[in-house]
């Protein structure tokens, strides 16, 4: 009995582990698989309406004439709320540019999604869907999937996955370039 708490904690460290890292290679070729972006990129991005948690109403038609960083996360995906910290910090430094947007996608409930704003400080526009919609406009790519949505409703970047995975620093050294060449050819 007095090992049970070693035994445990062993668990517990082995399924962290386990999350953090994929263990053999066939479960990094399939996270790989479903990481393949490059059918994405060049396509409109999907017809949807919903209200934001301030309830503002959004629809596809809202990305029109703004370079959009849309982000598709759910709040029991710890890859997801691993990438609130970096989404905060995009918002920041485009907070007075009012050619971007950010724009978060979820198929948590209104309720849910408003805590983990509440819970993790998050300053960006988080609409919630259906899981059903969610999936269509992700190209069923999973969570998290991030896209940079140009001025015309095309899809100029997807990634996710394994891009976040082996890439830190994902969001300074990928997508924030990938926005500020957006926003050179919005003003042109």
């Amino acid at each position: 009995m007095k090992f049970l708490p070693f035994v445990l904690l062993l668990s517990l460290a082995n399924s962290a582990y386990s999350q953090h890292k994929p263990a053999d290679p066939q479960s990094k070729s399939l996270i790989k698989s479903l990481g393949d972006f490059s059918s994405i990129t060049g396509k409109k991005f999907g017809k949807f309406t919903g209200a934001s948690t301030a309830n503002i109403l959004y629809s596809d038609s809202s990305l029109e004439n703004k370079v959009t960083l849309v982000t598709f996360w759910f709040a029991a995906c710890k890859p997801c709320v691993t990438e609130f910290t970096d989404l905060n910090a995009i918002c920041e430094k485009y907070k007075d540019n009012p050619g971007f947007q950010l724009l978060a996608f979820t198929f948590d409930s209104t309720a849910s999604a408003m805590e983990t704003a509440r819970i993790y400080g998050l300053r960006y526009t988080i609409i919630p869907l259906t899981k059903s919609l969610c999936t269509t406009l992700s190209f069923s790519k999973g969570y998290p999937t991030n896209m940079i949505v140009g001025k015309d409703g095309t899809i100029l970047y997807a990634g996710g996955g394994m891009d976040i995975y082996e890439n830190d620093k994902y969001f300074q050294s990928v997508i924030t370039p990938k926005i500020d060449s957006a926003l050179l050819t919005l003003n042109h």
